[in-house]
């Protein structure tokens, strides 16, 4: 890396970081959407690198983005009240910096969002511009719903049928050369035919169909690989050159998602983790409480019930974002960081551009 540390034995040259990071930063400049001219940005703004800075200066916010190499020029940004430029939501990606009590007035006063947004995508801290409460209706809703069997198993055969739907318009887009993808089609198939012809009558049993289909999905995915550059000097870990499994075999005897081992499992969670802060933040606009969840019920569940509920349909199409990042890009082992625990996380500048297409194709 750029300090000069190590990285699978080798020692990190500055330059290849260089590279990388502009490399991300070109490609998100690039796929950045233009605004009509009497239109307002509709686009977020997002900043990452280290020394991030936000003040109020004579009325205007200046802000200055982060260094994410060296040498670099720091990118500085200046709006004023009301401009048309002005983003609906600020994202700081990581990094590290400051902003003053000032700038939460100001941003307040412009309706403006400041989302802090992990390393892994999800949201540390989010500063809502209208200090929007919740809704009392609701989210009586939300509760009449969860303690309505029947309303509940309506609400969660609809979400699952629209997520084995979406699903299969990701299979046939862009996994259908798989070799598991007949056995995938016709598992999710079969799941849609099962909720249609022969309703669930418990939640339970949703999630008895939901399950085989999300096995069959994801085996669909295996062998799924990225195209390398550099790797002769810079050679990856055997378990980065393809996706083999969705769980991590670092979570122990009863494996889970997280803690990725490789690039494909990494921009999975955090493209997840970027779809529920996304959620979030648009419940919350429209009132709703996170908690209480419908599907997900928090005495069951840990995180933020309703959350979950609203991303289940909506998986499949950051799925399908992923896969057409996969498929666009050329990889180097510089745009991924191994940790001493096995853990494999995205670069800076490559999640900010993932980000960005998460964005853009899933309409966030």
């Amino acid at each position: 890396m750029a300090d000069g540390t190590t990285l699978f034995g080798y020692t990190s040259e500055p330059d290849i970081w260089v590279e990388r990071q502009k490399h991300w930063e070109s490609k998100s400049r690039e796929s950045e959407p233009k605004r009509l001219k009497r239109s307002r940005r509709k686009h977020p703004l997002i900043l990452s690198g280290h020394n991030i800075a936000l003040r109020i200066h004579r009325g205007a916010l200046l802000i200055k983005d982060g260094f994410t190499h060296y040498p670099q020029k720091q990118t500085e940004l200046k709006f004023y009240p009301g401009d048309l430029e002005l983003p609906p939501r600020i994202i700081l990606l990581d990094g590290t910096g400051s902003f003053s009590l000032s700038v939460i007035d100001w941003l307040r006063e412009q309706n403006i969002l400041l989302v802090r947004v992990n390393w892994n995508g999800s949201s540390a801290v989010t500063v809502f511009g209208d200090g929007t409460p919740t809704d009392p209706m609701k989210v009586k809703w939300q509760i009449e719903q969860s303690l309505d069997e029947t309303a509940r198993l309506k609400f969660a055969t609809d979400i699952i049928t629209k997520k084995l739907k979406a699903a299969r318009q990701t299979l046939k887009a862009r996994l259908s050369s798989s070799e598991h993808f007949h056995t995938a089609d016709e598992a999710l198939k079969a799941g849609l035919d099962s909720l249609k012809s022969n309703p669930p009558k418990t939640i339970g049993d949703v999630f008895a169909i939901e399950g085989p289909c999300a096995y069959q999905y994801f085996r669909a995915w295996q062998g799924v690989t990225l195209q390398w550059k550099g790797v002769k000097q810079y050679p990856i870990p055997p378990a980065w050159e393809k996706f083999d499994q969705r769980s991590s075999v670092l979570t122990g005897r009863k494996a889970k998602n997280w803690k990725a081992t490789n690039p494909v499992n990494a921009m999975l969670n955090y493209g997840y983790a970027v779809l529920e802060s996304e959620l979030r933040i648009q419940a919350l606009i429209e009132g709703y409480d996170p908690r209480f969840g419908i599907l997900h019920q928090t005495n069951n569940f840990s995180g933020d019930a309703y959350i979950f509920d609203l991303m289940e349909p909506l998986r499949p199409k950051v799925d399908a974002a992923i896969l057409q990042f996969i498929a666009s890009n050329t990889f180097h082992a510089k745009d991924f960081v191994l940790r001493k625990d096995g853990v494999c996380r995205l670069g800076s500048a490559l999640s900010g551009n993932l980000l960005a297409t998460i964005r853009a194709n899933c309409a966030l």
